[in-house]
């Protein structure tokens, strides 16, 4: 199980986002978004990233696939 790197609590999840099938990781922790689990790859919270598709920021708006 992978910890996240920012919160150093939290596990990572896959998951889908409902509203646009798209895949992301995010920390069950701090709700720190990845779209890849990469070094180089930007992050954003979860907040952020679902008022961009204009919905609440709701864990019920994720599908969880598995723990990274």
């Amino acid at each position: 199980m992978m910890i996240c790197p920012f919160c150093g609590e939290g596990p990572i999840y896959e998951a889908v986002v409902k509203e646009n099938l798209e895949t992301i990781y995010i920390c069950a922790e701090c709700d720190t978004v990845w779209k890849q689990i990469r070094q180089d790859t930007e992050v954003t919270n979860f907040a952020n990233y679902m008022r961009k598709l204009k919905k609440a920021a709701l864990w019920s708006e994720l599908e969880l696939i598995s723990i990274v």
